[in-house]
């Protein structure tokens, strides 16, 4: 990763390929990890890798209510891990967990905080596939939830407070089979 003097991110080609393999593998091991929590296969696939300034909120459709996991990673690199998942999704992998006696239909204290340690599971298999194959010193903090609304228009301005200027976005979706999530 090459940082211009305007703190631009230039990536070649072959960089973009490199780590789109290297975060393949974390992904992996974060869906193993998933797939052990929720006893369940999960479906990836293939990052793709981009480079985007802070418009990045500009690349989310807001179908419906969605769920922004972020979580902080410091050391030898540095920025924030997202989890975006939508609400509907949210709820049915909770409720595959079965923390709860009943199906919930809504996002409780318990179900945050549930949500927050799959996000800490898989943006720490993420990151950590590539700060132990490149030998970085890495920490992380604590997913903060965040709920918005399809209605909510401060999507810009939340990722603005992050104070990212420019955006290394590895998108994946998973899926787990036979759910709709």
């Amino acid at each position: 990763i090459k940082l211009k003097e305007s703190n631009n991110i230039d990536l070649s080609f072959e960089q973009k390929e490199a780590l789109k393999e290297t975060l393949n593998t974390g992904m992996g091991r974060a869906a193993l990890s998933l797939s052990q929590i929720l006893e369940r296969p999960i479906k990836l696939s293939i990052p793709e890798v981009k480079v985007t300034d802070n418009q990045f909120s500009n690349m989310i459709h807001k179908s419906e209510d969605i769920i922004l996991l972020s979580q902080e990673f410091h050391g030898e690199i540095h920025g924030w891990g997202h989890l975006l998942l939508h609400e509907k999704s949210s709820l049915n992998m909770i409720n595959l967990l079965s923390i709860f006696d009943e199906i919930i239909t809504e996002l409780n204290i318990i179900s945050n905080d549930a949500l927050k340690e799959i996000s800490n599971t898989i943006v720490n298999q993420c990151l950590g596939c590539i700060s132990n194959m490149y030998h970085l010193n890495v920490h992380f903090s604590q997913p903060v939830f965040n709920h918005i609304k399809k209605t909510d228009t401060h999507l810009q301005d939340l990722f603005s407070s992050y104070a990212i200027t420019n955006n290394l976005v590895i998108m994946t979706k998973f899926g787990i089979a036979s759910q709709n999530i």
